[in-house]
């Protein structure tokens, strides 16, 4: 079974396993390195799309695809207000 190891915070590293298309919420979050809200906001515009475990419906999971694609993606830069 492959690892892959996901830079997380400087906390340290979050590692996640290689096996199922699919990763909790959080794990996605852990990946982009985003707020939960941030996350919510992901989520809410459509960018990833979370479905509830068949498992536990208490969690969503999302495509681990989607998420690394949306990781690859370069970020836009923050606008800085010059008054």
């Amino acid at each position: 079974m492959a690892v892959r190891t996901y830079p997380v915070s400087s906390e340290g590293r979050s590692t996640i396993e290689d096996t199922s298309p699919y990763i909790t919420v959080k794990q996605a979050q852990d990946i982009l390195g985003v707020s939960k809200a941030k996350m919510s906001q992901l989520i809410r515009d459509g960018l990833l799309e979370a479905r509830v475990s068949a498992f536990d419906k208490r969690y969503k999971m999302i495509l681990r695809a989607d998420v690394e694609k949306l990781a690859q993606q370069p970020r836009p830069e923050k606008s800085r207000r010059t008054d």
